[in-house]
């Protein structure tokens, strides 16, 4: 799970489907699933809460834009 600096966002990796979830923690309410290849491992988001890169294994598409 990485959240971004401001704390509005969240971002879980969802290892079996290959795919990361975004969430509104304020709302909780997920608003966006990217999918970026099976065996998804880690997650991190840039300062400003735009972007963020996971490492899959095989990597297909390792950068969300959020």
């Amino acid at each position: 799970i990485a959240v971004s600096a401001d704390g509005a966002k969240a971002f879980v990796t969802n290892v079996r489907p290959g795919s990361v979830s975004v969430f509104d923690l304020a709302t909780r309410i997920r608003t966006g699933l990217h999918a970026v290849g099976t065996l998804v491992e880690g997650i991190a988001v840039t300062p400003d809460g735009r972007t963020g890169w996971s490492s899959a294994t095989p990597s297909t598409k390792p950068r969300i834009n959020a």
